[in-house]
């Protein structure tokens, strides 16, 4: 019998029944059956039949049709997870020698990018065109009968190791029908099920979650993604009445820590496998559902997915050990446990876990020499569907009771989260990044979760483009928390400190020019655009030639006009985003600079240091100042509270940059009132008549000016870099913008190694970067303007 004559048993006794649903789409088994008889004769008409057919498609009723589809047409089923990476993807496709993949429209362009000449990916629009075009005949027959006889292959799966070159497995329609009956008579998979499929097609455990119909189950498919999300597969579970579930302890351990998992009233079993399922995991599960029925399964992909199963005993499990049995062999499975020399061990000792019986796999797909060595004869068979032995490389020992304990790997192998993961291989492939020197890994225990697997390396100072100086983990020290999100919603950069007097600025409501200013910035790690031509990068870095206003002195403002120049300093909400706009950058986007003013017979207000709220829109009036000569001077002072959470080191620097970029946005805003903004000499004493905590950090003061004063040079030299064939009209190479001219330096770029961790990924896909070197003769102000120009450069792109 094949998987295609039980699922045809099936259709004809509950035709009406739904076999797949996603989302919004149902399928019964009556139309389940009708589109995949067509996919089927689809496939045969192109000749799909010798090869694997690929399936590369997301969740979907399409996804189940298509699986069904390749089995009907006598073809294994190949899963490609759109998950993997297309390196592995592509490996898989050429070492199965698959010729027609079934693709969603989405992921066509993305697979025939990575498919070898000659492969045929058919959509799902093709064969549903294909479909409408058939009569409906209004029969719940099933599909004609399927040539796949029980020694055929039923689908390939390939393991799921870590790194390196996977293995295909060859799985024959009579091991895996042997492991869907064993569900049904033993486990209770029948038409009384609803069965979650969220595991990733390329897993050897989701064949028999995709399979379930065969039983007469319903099989409700999970989103994208959704397998490693514990509140939607909560959620999933809830809306659709699902019965049965599996996972691997980990994910289990997140339903559980969701505190719903009670919530699920329809769920009556729960299989764990994968990994070792703990005895603590156990008791919490079998708690928040005390009718669940919890099983813990066992075998290597080569077995065809279960090869032993155990049922755990809720008034054993107190006292039993602190990792559940893998119980005894499923049906028409046995389990022999052997010692170096192929010898039985003794009860209560180890030895190597190898595998006999109706669900042992083909063999390796085109690897005779690895079939031969790990699938073996069998010495101690009696019945010739257990003649050869499957050696698992897996630790064991017989407990009294007759049931088996995991012990872990017999090599550097080890399974993790349902993984296979090879430890050396591991190692092997961090070594080969760029910033490594040595490696080394190893699974360590956790009390609660289980194993987790740990990689220690040794980075090599020559190379490792670190911003911790020495510090390492401590720079982005919130990445592995929320601590920064926590400090953008706070905004801790804004002073609360009460002051002697308010003064309520006008224009508190953003013009839609002033708006249109603040969302053309871009961000400063990429630009996003079509192609990029020489005569773009040369408009980038062009200054403005625009003449400003006709100049006029700072004691000429309105307090209108001088509200409304501040208003570029605040928050510019948008119903799209969680946090507000800025007119300027900020690292981390914790906005820690505080801007203050030093006014005297400006815009007729008191002479005083005031503090500018960039959320209220107010002049904060902290200390009076000496009436002398009218002036506008702006300070810049960095809260170290707002900036610490995330940043360890660096603060200052950082903070000068930030101010820079602050006083990029007085260039871009200054010129329609006829005024400039120019750097002066420190005066650090200043933040004593501000009143700002002693830790908070000076950062510079800068006069705004009439745009007839000279402009005081802020020196920093520009550096393009042309990525490779990336330009049509610009060779790779180093150039300096010099004199609106680019003059190429050198052939040698800046290496991806070279750039900071955060930027690497935007270095691959990038055209060109540029570098900047700031050439002021004071450290901090050479930050400053780095900053300065940055924002120029940001506010000059469109």
């Amino acid at each position: 019998m094949s998987l295609s004559d039980m699922l045809g048993a099936v259709t004809v006794a509950q035709p009406d029944r739904t076999a797949v649903s996603c989302g919004t789409e149902r399928l019964t088994f009556r139309q389940l059956s009708e589109r995949s008889g067509t996919m089927a004769g689809y496939l045969r008409r192109l000749g799909a039949v010798n090869e694997p057919v690929g399936i590369f498609m997301e969740p979907s009723v399409d996804l189940m049709a298509g699986v069904w589809g390749v089995l009907h047409s006598g073809a294994a089923y190949l899963p490609l997870s759109p998950e993997y990476p297309d390196e592995r993807v592509r490996y898989m496709i050429a070492d199965s020698g698959t010729k027609v993949i079934l693709a969603d429209e989405s992921l066509a362009s993305r697979l025939a990018a990575i498919t070898p000449p000659g492969t045929k990916i058919v959509t799902v629009a093709q064969t549903q065109a294909s479909l409408e075009a058939e009569p409906d005949t209004g029969s719940a027959a099933p599909p004609a009968p399927s040539p796949a006889q029980s020694h055929s292959l039923a689908y390939v799966i390939y393991t799921s190791g870590s790194t390196g070159n996977p293995k295909g497995i060859g799985i024959e329609h009579h091991s895996i029908v042997s492991q869907m009956r064993w569900l049904a008579d033993e486990q209770g998979l029948d038409d009384r099920r609803t069965v979650l499929q969220k595991t990733p097609l390329s897993f050897d455990a989701a064949q028999w979650e995709i399979l379930a119909p065969a039983c007469g189950s319903s099989v409700v498919m999970s989103g994208p993604g959704l397998y490693a999300d514990p509140g939607g597969l909560i959620d999933l579970i809830v809306a659709h009445g699902v019965t049965t579930v599996q996972g691997v302890p980990t994910l289990l351990q997140g339903l559980v820590d969701t505190g719903r998992l009670s919530d699920c009233t329809s769920l009556t079993h729960v299989f764990s496998g994968g990994e070792s399922l703990t005895r603590n995991l156990a008791t919490e599960l079998l708690d928040a559902l005390p009718d669940l029925v919890l099983v813990n399964l066992y075998g290597p992909s080569e077995c065809t997915i279960n090869a032993s199963a155990h049922t755990v005993d809720r008034g054993t499990l107190r006292h039993g050990p602190d990792h559940i049995s893998i119980g005894r062999p499923v049906r028409g499975m046995s389990f022999h446990i052997l010692d170096s020399a192929r010898r039985p061990v003794a009860r209560g000792e180890s030895g190597e876990l190898h595998i006999a019986g109706r669900q042992l796999a083909r063999g390796y797909l085109n690897n005779p020499e690895l079939t031969a060595e790990r699938f073996i004869t069998n010495p101690f068979a009696t019945d010739p569907e257990s003649a050869r032995l499957y050696r698992t490389g897996d630790l064991a020992r017989w407990n009294d009771d007759g049931t088996v304990q995991f012990l872990g790997r017999t090599d550097s192998q080890v399974k993790l989260r349902g993984f296979r993961v090879e430890l050396d291989e591991i190692k092997v492939s961090i070594e080969k990044h760029d910033w490594v020197k040595r490696a080394a890994v190893l699974v360590r225990d956790d009390a609660r979760v289980g194993a987790n697997l740990i990689a220690f390396i040794e980075l090599d100072p020559q190379r490792a483009a670190l911003m911790d100086q020495g510090n390492h983990g401590t720079h982005h020290q919130s990445k592995q928390s929320r601590l920064q999100l926590k400090a953008q919603l706070a905004n801790l950069g804004v002073r609360q400190e009460d002051g002697v007097a308010v003064v309520e600025l006008p224009g508190r409501s953003a013009t839609a020019r002033q708006r249109a200013t603040v969302f053309a910035r871009k961000t400063y790690r990429f630009y996003e655009g079509g192609e990029v031509e020489r005569a773009d990068i040369m408009a980038l870095l062009a200054r403005p030639t625009e003449q400003p206003a006709t100049p006029r002195d700072p004691d000429t403002l309105t307090l209108s006009e001088l509200g409304t120049l501040l208003r570029y300093f605040g928050q510019f909400p948008s119903g799209e985003r969680l946090l507000p706009k800025y007119g300027y950058a900020s690292p981390g986007s914790l906005y820690a600079t505080q801007l203050y003013l030093e006014l005297s017979g400006i815009a007729g207000l008191e002479p005083g240091y005031y503090y500018h709220h960039p959320i209220d829109h107010r002049l904060v009036l902290i200390s009076p100042a000496p009436v002398g000569t009218p002036r506008l001077r702006v300070h810049f002072i960095g809260r170290r509270s707002a900036i610490e959470p995330v940043y360890r080191n660096n603060i200052q620097e950082v903070l000068h940059f930030e101010a820079g970029h602050m006083v990029g946005l007085f260039d871009q805003v200054l010129p329609e009132y006829g005024l400039r903004i120019n750097a002066r000499p420190g005066a650090s004493e200043v933040k004593d008549l501000l009143g700002c905590p002693d830790e908070d950090h000076y950062l510079g003061t800068y006069e705004v000016e009439t745009a007839a004063a000279p402009a005081v040079d802020s020196p920093v030299d520009l550096y393009v870099q042309a990525h490779p064939d990336r330009i049509a009209d610009l060779d790779r190479g180093q150039y300096r913008y010099d004199d609106a001219e680019l003059v190429c330096v050198s052939e040698q770029l800046i290496r991806k190694q070279d750039v900071i961790a955060i930027n690497q990924e935007v270095y691959d896909r990038a055209s060109f970067g540029i570098s900047l070197i700031g050439r002021a003769a004071e450290p901090w102000q050479r930050y400053a303007d780095l900053g300065r120009e940055l924002q120029r450069l940001q506010m000059t792109w469109g």
